[in-house]
């Protein structure tokens, strides 16, 4: 039987490895958390999201997706425990793409491939513990639920990463806050993050662009 815990487990499905068979296995210089505790705490990033009015919850929740019905704000997607290394995910997970869509559907394989690439942020900044910084809608059916499914289904673009994360032994956690402008409060928290990081990295790994109309500086 194949050791579920080398970097060759998820070549073939993506099957999750259990987080305590996986975690910290790279080194050091490569950006991995070896020898540190595996439940990360950025100083940058935690408070962010730990201030009043925020909640979180797991991805491993099932349930817990039901409170966030008719409720509307910003989210930040956190780490809450790291497993495999990056380098290895990347790996593992550009060669599921190839087998699986190389030839059978290789617009997928090239979609996926390009978040998935956002990933490499994560292990030039291996403490910052948020993935991706977003809102909801103002109105139904675009409440934080509908953000969640769209994360699971496969209807968000940052779901291959996610996945990938989350099949080698990654728990993440889904935070919120309401508030009655998202639009606005994603801005904020979108530029707290780069200013608290000393603007590297700019924004979450997950983040292709800033959110519209947002500017990177002081909100007018």
């Amino acid at each position: 039987m194949a050791d579920r815990t080398s970097p060759t487990s998820c070549n073939n499905t993506w099957k999750r490895v259990p987080p305590t068979e996986s975690r910290c296995r790279c080194s050091e210089r490569r950006g991995d958390m070896k020898g540190k505790p595996c439940n990360p705490s950025c100083p940058h990033c935690s408070p962010l999201t730990g201030r009043e009015g925020w909640k979180c919850v797991g991805f491993s929740d099932a349930d817990a997706r039901l409170q966030l019905k008719t409720v509307f704000g910003v989210y930040a997607i956190q780490v809450a425990s790291r497993g495999m290394c990056i380098e290895s995910i990347l790996r593992n997970a550009t060669m599921v793409l190839d087998i699986h869509f190389g030839h059978a559907w290789p617009l997928v394989k090239e979609e996926a491939g390009k978040y998935l690439k956002r990933l490499e942020s994560m292990a030039n900044h291996p403490g910052c513990t948020i993935v991706y910084i977003g809102r909801s809608g103002t109105k139904q059916p675009r409440d934080l639920f509908t953000r969640v499914r769209e994360f699971a289904n496969g209807l968000h673009i940052g779901w291959p990463a996610l996945w990938a994360l989350v099949c080698h032994g990654w728990e993440l956690r889904f935070c919120w806050r309401e508030c009655v402008d998202p639009a606005r409060s994603e801005c904020e928290l979108m530029r707290e993050f780069r200013t608290s990081h000393g603007r590297s990295p700019e924004k979450p790994p997950l983040n292709k662009n800033w959110p519209p109309n947002c500017s990177r500086n002081d909100l007018s």
